[in-house]
């Protein structure tokens, strides 16, 4: 399978400490990746390496074959950042407006949505069974419901990876399991390839085919027994 996402002897740190040292890893097209590490093991700077958004010390990270820090990575990898408590609450929009945040860029600065538009958004809202409440307030939402809707704005843009910093917190266990049954389901019906990260070792064990652990500075694939 072609290689999407690979780090190559990739060292970093801020400053005077290294918080992640000779890291090499590759996910491949179609894989369903979690990554599981305790807090302060260095998986924000890790996502952080793999979008782009920092340059690591030696080493490379690249994206279909090319550096990741160097490239436009809105319509490749969706990026669905962890949920802080309280992001939603009170917040004046509704699905259909949030998702729509994603397309900016392609509309155009003080410039109205068209009609394609709003279909790219309810198309992204229908692969999260989320299109009947697209005009319904954020803040109305459960906990699994923002998450999804979450979800629908990263994949407007019709990324080929979707990338989750711990996607299940402040989820209950029942939105939880249907979560991660929704991400299998894209993974395998619309071939999108999913990387996870999270401290949630039980759930990543349940649902990913491939596993990582990021300890010690390092990351080592789990191979199954």
């Amino acid at each position: 399978m072609k290689e999407i996402i690979s780090l190559n002897d990739v060292t970093f740190g801020y400053e005077k400490e290294t918080v992640l040292e000779h890291l090499n890893m590759t996910i491949r097209e179609g894989d369903f990746v979690g990554i599981m590490g305790v807090n302060g093991a260095g998986k924000s700077t890790l996502i952080k390496l793999i979008l782009g958004q920092l340059e690591p010390w030696n080493g490379e990270v690249y994206l279909y074959g090319k550096q990741a820090a160097r490239q436009n990575l809105r319509s490749q990898i969706g990026y669905v950042p962890q949920k802080s408590s309280g992001q939603s609450a009170g917040f004046p929009a509704t699905a259909e407006e949030i998702v729509m945040l994603n397309l900016y860029s392609e509309i155009g600065f003080l410039k109205f949505p068209q009609k394609k538009h709003r279909k790219m958004v309810c198309d992204a809202l229908k692969m999260v069974e989320m299109e009947e409440y697209k005009q319904r307030l954020i803040y109305k939402m459960s906990g699994g419901q923002q998450q999804r809707v979450m979800i629908a704005k990263a994949l407007v843009n019709n990324p080929k990876v979707l990338l989750f910093d711990e996607p299940t917190t402040g989820v209950d266990n029942k939105s939880t399991h249907q979560l991660m049954h929704l991400l299998q389901h894209l993974n395998k019906c619309h071939g999108i390839t999913v990387v996870i990260i999270s401290h949630d070792v039980s759930i990543l064990k349940s649902t990913a085919t491939r596993l990582f652990c990021l300890e010690n500075k390092k990351v080592e694939e789990q191979i199954g027994e």
